[in-house]
């Protein structure tokens, strides 16, 4: 398998360095600013820089000593005692927001799509895992319409 063609991650749009801009980052499970932070080095690093570190991950994937923090389940998940879930595990429970950035995700059931907006970290996320009754549609890279199938 190669696994370094695997896209672990997709932005809607193209963004700026600092992601200024409100394009929507999209994970299989989110990007939660605990896992930002800790997997932060210095406060130059964008999330483009972090998000980077994933494919590391990737490339140990068979190195079963190896830590894999963008691929572990968090401790919600039945992952290691104060770990934090990864864009691939992640759970709505212990997601948080990261600021200036927008995401549409999944991985955590509900019967209703989750929104949350907050104007005083600029931020905004839509959680749209309903079991396939629910899709997203995105309008000029910025405007975002939650769609039932019904």
């Amino acid at each position: 398998i190669n696994w370094s063609k695997l896209k672990l991650y997709y932005w809607l749009g193209s963004i700026d360095e600092n992601n200024t801009d409100g394009k929507w980052l999209c994970t299989h499970a989110g990007f939660s600013n605990r896992l930002f932070e800790k997997q932060r080095i210095t406060e130059t690093q964008t999330i483009n820089d972090v998000l980077q570190k994933a494919y590391k991950d990737l490339a140990n994937m068979h190195n079963e000593s190896a830590e894999h923090p963008f691929l572990q389940a968090g401790e919600i998940r039945h992952g290691p005692k104060n770990s934090i879930g990864g864009i691939l595990w992640c759970d709505y429970e212990e997601f948080v927001d990261i600021p200036n950035t927008r995401q549409i995700f999944g991985h955590t059931r509900d019967l209703k799509v989750r929104h949350k907006a907050t104007k005083t970290t600029n931020t905004e996320h839509y959680c749209i895992d309903t079991t396939l009754c629910n899709y997203a549609i995105c309008k000029d890279y910025n405007i975002m319409t939650i769609k039932n199938v019904n």
